[in-house]
């Protein structure tokens, strides 16, 4: 995960001048170019879109990715993209058994895309419930 052991990195000291130096709200670390990459790379894909969209898209991947993993876990060898292709156009890999296409569809974010809603549902009927049973 990371480059170096922890105990081979070569230790950093701060900038001593910088610090005391640094007036809040009126000096930046950052130049002015590094500030608009930033905010450019930041942005999410349209502004136009309508709302929770971003979030869907983060829950397909996640879905994705889930479906992989469980499936991986139990044998398949469907790679990543495989199961991406299989899930969202429909095209089967060619060289893999029926039972391991059926393993990825039982777990597509069309399955598995429910999870939230009945998480919403449960949390909804509990609030329901204890509001009910106040004594």
């Amino acid at each position: 995960m990371f480059p170096n052991p922890k105990l081979k990195r070569i230790p950093v000291g701060y900038h001593r001048d910088f610090l005391e130096n640094y007036r809040p709200n009126v000096d930046n670390y950052l130049t002015s170019e590094d500030k608009d990459r930033l905010v450019k790379i930041g942005k999410t894909q349209g502004d136009n879109q309508p709302a929770g969209t971003y979030a869907q898209q983060i829950l397909n991947r996640l879905l994705i990715d889930l479906s992989w993993n469980s499936s991986h876990l139990e044998g398949n060898t469907y790679s990543l993209l495989d199961t991406e292709l299989l899930i969202y156009e429909g095209k089967p890999a060619g060289n893999k058994s029926p039972k391991e296409t059926q393993m990825i569809f039982l777990r597509s974010p069309q399955q598995m895309g429910m999870i939230p809603f009945r998480a919403a549902c449960m949390q909804y009927n509990l609030c329901i419930y204890n509001f009910c049973n106040q004594t």
